[in-house]
């Protein structure tokens, strides 16, 4: 298939409308206000990076990501920033300790920890943020966007006193493995693969996984699909609800929302898919 070209604004608007509509960015802002926004944007940036494979880029923006995400809680706890990272790191774990508590001011130092070692020194041995012989690979950014995802789960947990349920349900898309967001692209409200190998059963369940509503009517789910036809949708929707990856709620006119079942088979195929 030909290579499909992409825009950095779409693909960002895309990424804030249906991966995260507003609620991490509402979250973010409700614990520190305006401060949150940017970190929001930070995040998104790093996501944009890797869908459009700027892993130099991507190097770049996670070790600011970081930077935000240590000024931010240095903010919290009251601790001025200083010229280095890890010298507000240890500024602020110091703070920590003379609080107490014990366990909380513990997760707060492993998640400083975390957003130090696991990002902003691995970013600094490869060559897209300094001079190293070693370039930032697709498994570095993987684990990139995995950990700023992280932080940012642990973060809303002990600064938002959020349930582990909510914040689950605020990072849902990432809980579906990161390659998804390479084999499909949403452009004005079509799906568009981005390899050769979906099928139109594939693409019914992707466009139930990445639609915002979570009940979709046939006519949506073919309005959807690029050059679908009701007599090619309407007999997949039959058989992926008789396989039970995909139920039916209401009667006649009614819509379909994707099963446990549904996503883990989508998830397997993209799997294979991107093998």
């Amino acid at each position: 298939m030909a290579k499909v070209g992409v825009n950095t604004s779409r693909i960002r608007e895309f990424i804030r409308q249906s991966l995260f509509p507003e609620n991490l960015r509402h979250r973010l802002e409700a614990i520190v206000p305006e401060k949150g926004e940017r970190l929001y944007e930070r995040y998104i940036r790093l996501i944009n990076d890797f869908r459009l494979g700027l892993l130099d880029k991507l190097g770049v923006d996670a070790g600011k990501f970081v930077e935000e995400f240590v000024e931010i809680v240095a903010g919290i706890e009251g601790v001025p920033i200083k010229p280095k990272v890890r010298v507000t790191i240890n500024a602020i774990n110091s703070a920590l300790k003379q609080k107490g508590g014990e366990n909380e001011g513990r997760e707060k130092q492993i998640m400083l920890e975390v957003a130090y070692y696991s990002i902003y020194v691995l970013r600094n041995s490869r060559d897209a943020a300094h001079a190293n012989p070693t370039p930032i690979s697709q498994w570095d950014a993987r684990h990139i966007i995995e950990t700023a995802t992280w932080l940012l789960e642990e973060f809303l947990r002990i600064y938002g006193g959020l349930s582990r349920d909510v914040v689950e349900n605020i990072f849902y898309p990432f809980s579906l493995p990161i390659d998804i967001l390479r084999v499909v692209e949403n452009i004005d409200g079509k799906l568009v693969p981005l390899v050769d190998k979906l099928g139109s059963k594939d693409l019914v369940l992707l466009a139930l996984i990445s639609s915002e509503s979570d009940c979709l009517a046939p006519k949506d789910i073919i309005e959807m699909i690029p050059e679908a036809k009701s007599g090619t949708i309407y007999p997949k929707l039959r058989e992926l609800a008789k396989g039970n990856f995909i139920v039916k709620v209401g009667g006649r006119n009614g819509c379909y929302k994707i099963t446990s079942k549904g996503r883990n088979f989508i998830y397997e195929r993209i799997k294979l898919i991107m093998s």
